[in-house]
């Protein structure tokens, strides 16, 4: 048995190999590192299952293992257990492919949040760390991704960050590139600067409710992808 996708994760996992595609890789790319690796106290191979969910052809065995290590009420909102697991591995692998990316155009740069090691966590280790560290010569810098999978920065002009994670990004001073695969646009946000397009919002319908910031000139801020990435690589070479 397979477990039964809606069109709507069909759509995000189709928009996050188009991201994938976009920074040079491929499913075989990105999949390669996982060879050899099992999650935790399992027989699940973490390779085997992250191709499942790339193919949109979940067994119900790791479902069931999605369901039993996702029980995060505070994080799902409105997401199934395992709907809340194909986000986040959806999340992990289009970080992979931007590493490999920096990598290959001589940008030194390691994985850095809790997540690193790709297992579910306990809620009290999940943290809202960015996602990478770029080595510099003058300063080291934190880089979060944020991938917008169903077009809703364009479609409806806004952009929802969680309260604890914009905070987090603020107090790091991280810089934040924003993804749009469906239309091979994004932007990069720097939390330096002092005047962000972000306003506090109590509740965000996204969130479940939760209080976030929201940036509702997000639309506007839209370059296409190519430009954005070289934008990037400037920014963190120089």
């Amino acid at each position: 048995m397979e477990y039964q996708l809606s069109e709507s994760y069909q759509l995000k996992i189709r928009s996050c190999i188009s991201a994938i595609k976009l920074f040079g890789g491929s499913n075989a790319t990105v999949l390669k590192k996982y060879k050899g690796h099992k999650f935790v106290d399992t027989e699940l191979s973490k390779q085997d299952v992250f191709r499942s969910v790339l193919e949109s052809n979940i067994k119900k065995i790791y479902a069931d293992y999605f369901d039993s290590k996702c029980n995060l009420v505070h994080h799902m909102d409105s997401r199934t257990k395992t709907e809340y697991a194909i986000d986040l591995i959806l999340g992990w692998l289009i970080e992979d492919a931007i590493v490999l990316f920096l990598k290959k155009n001589k940008i030194k740069n390691n994985l850095s949040g809790n997540d690193r090691f790709r297992e579910f966590l306990h809620p009290r280790k999940i943290s809202t760390q960015p996602d990478i560290l770029i080595k510099h010569k003058d300063e080291d810098r934190l880089l979060e991704i944020f991938c917008d999978w169903k077009s809703t920065w364009k479609k409806k002009g806004h952009m929802d960050l969680r309260d604890s994670k914009f905070l987090k990004l603020q107090s790091k001073k991280a810089i934040m590139l924003c993804v749009a695969p469906q239309t091979e646009e994004g932007l990069i946000i720097d939390f330096k600067r002092k005047n962000l397009d972000f306003k506090y919002e109590r509740y965000i319908h996204g969130y479940g409710g939760k209080p976030g910031y929201t940036n509702t000139n997000v639309k506007n801020s839209l370059k296409p992808l190519d430009e954005i990435i070289e934008k990037l690589l400037k920014k963190l070479s120089t």
